[in-house]
């Protein structure tokens, strides 16, 4: 029986050993951990003016979208980095 079969039951009782907790609970961060870190592999960070140009604003209103926490930027090596996912979210808002 699966988890989702199991969970789908109106009345469960689960019985595990501190070991077997501390197991499941391993698995599970495991796999979040790895979901997370393709995401961070995959991302692609844009330069001001890359992002500027996408959004279609000038720099002015990129730093004070960074100073209202609306699109932050990121350091990178000392230059500020915009994550192409965040601007990806600000224009299906948008539009």
């Amino acid at each position: 029986m699966s988890i989702q079969e199991l969970l789908s039951q109106q009345q469960i009782t689960v019985s595990l050993t501190g070991e077997q907790l501390n197991e499941f609970a391993s698995q599970i961060l495991s796999g979040a951990r790895s979901i997370y870190e393709k995401k961070e592999e995959s991302e692609k960070y844009l330069t001001r003016k890359q992002a500027s140009e996408i959004l279609d604003v000038n720099l002015a209103t990129l730093w004070r979208w960074n100073n209202e926490n609306y699109l932050c930027s990121i350091e990178i090596g000392g230059k500020r980095r915009y994550k192409l996912s965040d601007i990806n979210k600000i224009l299906k808002v948008e539009v």
